[in-house]
């Protein structure tokens, strides 16, 4: 499978969904005919073949602009949609002509430092100091 692959982090903001920066993963390094997919290895293993072929880039092209509002759109329909509280993120397939597919929602991605939201904060301009304390914030509203 061709295309791209990205993600958005969601973070929750006094009651609204914030979308973080977007991040890409790019199949630079995978062997000819693998298929361009995030597999365990890819994700889990560091140093392993995968780990390497699939860095994460958030840097992007003005071309890129609609296509990340887009998805920032999206992401925040999806956040809302599935009833997600707190944090987020959501994985999407762009294919080749350009059109975005929902790969996943995920209600608790890896908050490990050196994990994919970690680099969304961070690429925000937000210590994870100040994202706990949102999602602090959020879970005592709960309660109440």
């Amino acid at each position: 499978m061709h295309g791209r692959e990205l993600n958005i982090s969601v973070l929750e903001v006094e009651g609204r969904p914030r979308c973080l920066p977007p991040a890409e993963i790019s199949f630079l390094g995978l062997p000819e005919g693998a298929p361009h997919l995030v597999g365990y290895d890819a994700k889990w293993t560091p140093g392993s073949a995968e780990w390497d072929a699939t860095p994460r880039k958030q840097a992007f092209t003005p071309d890129d602009h609609a296509l990340l509002e887009r998805l920032a759109s999206l992401a925040r329909q999806a956040f809302v949609g599935f009833g997600l509280a707190g944090y987020g993120r959501v994985d999407f397939r762009v294919d080749e002509g350009g059109h975005p597919f929902i790969l996943e929602v995920n209600a608790n991605p890896c908050l490990a430092p050196g994990a994919g939201f970690e680099a969304a904060l961070t690429a925000a301009g937000l210590s994870f100091t100040e994202a706990v304390g949102h999602l602090l914030a959020r879970a005592l509203e709960t309660r109440t």
